[in-house]
């Protein structure tokens, strides 16, 4: 699995915040209103959060950014 979202976060990760900057996306940015549904570190890759059910948090945009295939 990789989404753009494995792309953008490797980016942001070594300091380049140009992919996502044009939607609000910074290190300064407030998220504390959305929804918490991956997390990506250099080691242990996307990490995707699940419903307790096992489902993802993510939506229908979210999993296509993340690069989930539903199939």
């Amino acid at each position: 699995m990789k989404g753009q979202f494995a792309d953008d976060a490797q980016a942001w990760h070594e300091g380049d915040w140009e992919p996502g900057e044009e939607n609000g996306q910074s290190p300064g940015a407030d998220v504390s209103g959305l929804a918490h549904i991956a997390t990506w570190t250099p080691a242990g890759g996307v990490q995707i959060e699940k419903k307790p059910h096992g489902d993802a948090v993510a939506g229908g945009g979210g999993q296509a950014y993340l690069g989930i295939d539903e199939d």
